[in-house]
């Protein structure tokens, strides 16, 4: 029997080749329009309007009946959406997989709230399609992901976190103070799927050498990474090469934002999750 995976489209991932998988978008609010979060969006035109803009911006989460739809016909379903916490989307899932099981009772669909976003559930839907091409059930793969997911981890190097602030993400306080004579924030995700400051300081590249320090703090060991960042190739390249100098063998994949990532990450900023070792 054949599966398919389904994201929000926070985890910036549209396509993956040979694989059953589709995004549900987010939406971004402007005041030149909305930006509706799949592949083709004008990334660049976004990120540039916000950048200068005082206007007032927004976003909102996929609706009931578009989870629907991406779960029409099938049988074995692994949805994921970014953090309960910071988006309605997990509550929008929930809703959706009550209502297709309802009118299709022998139907499995494993819903999972990542705590997260972008590069962190991408580690997640990597890890679905590998128990799956290992021939693993929906029962096993289920409990597999739960041991796997407290290994994935999530950090924020942000140049700016007024998008953040003005939709409550973050404390408006902590917003202030970014931005200010080249001050940087570095954040991570929280157990619970919210966002933390836990180092500001002057310049990308020391945010970044602190960044690759709290990797190892928590238990980096030169397993998989995925960076996500919004046209900053310089700052993708420096992280990436402070890894790959003391882990060689370390597998990175990097890539653009999406839209969501993007309004929120906001230009310049980078969003790197990682593995972290097997406890």
């Amino acid at each position: 029997m054949g599966y398919k995976i389904i994201s929000d489209s926070s985890s910036n991932l549209y396509e993956i080749e040979g694989i059953n998988y589709t995004t549900v978008p987010l939406k971004i609010h402007t005041e030149i329009g909305e930006f509706v979060d799949q592949k083709g969006i004008e990334l660049k035109k976004m990120v540039e309007y916000l950048y200068t803009t005082k206007e007032k911006s927004s976003t909102s989460c996929p609706n009931i009946g578009e989870w629907l739809k991406a779960f029409e016909g099938e049988k074995e379903i692994y949805a994921i959406t970014i953090s309960g916490n910071l988006s309605g989307s997990y509550n929008s899932l929930q809703k959706a997989k009550e209502a297709y099981l309802e009118e299709n009772p022998e139907a499995k669909i494993y819903a999972i709230d990542s705590c997260s976003t972008g590069p962190e559930m991408v580690l997640m839907i990597e890890k679905i399609v590998e128990l799956k091409e290992k021939g693993l059930n929906f029962a096993d793969t289920c409990a597999e992901m739960e041991k796997y997911m407290p290994r994935c981890k999530i950090l924020f190097a942000l140049n700016s976190v007024k998008n953040l602030a003005n939709n409550g993400r973050v404390n408006s306080i902590v917003a202030s103070l970014v931005g200010i004579l080249g001050i940087k924030m570095l954040g991570q995700g929280s157990d619970d799927g919210r966002i933390e400051l836990i180092y500001k300081g002057k310049g990308m590249k020391n945010v970044l050498k602190r960044m690759f320090v709290e990797m190892e703090k928590a238990g980096f060991a030169g397993d998989k990474v995925v960076i996500s960042h919004v046209f900053n190739d310089e700052a993708n390249e420096f992280i990436t090469k402070l890894i790959k100098d003391k882990y060689p063998d370390c597998k990175i994949n990097s890539h653009l934002t999406g839209g969501l990532c993007g309004y929120y990450a906001e230009k310049g900023g980078l969003i790197l999750g990682y593995e972290i070792k097997e406890k």
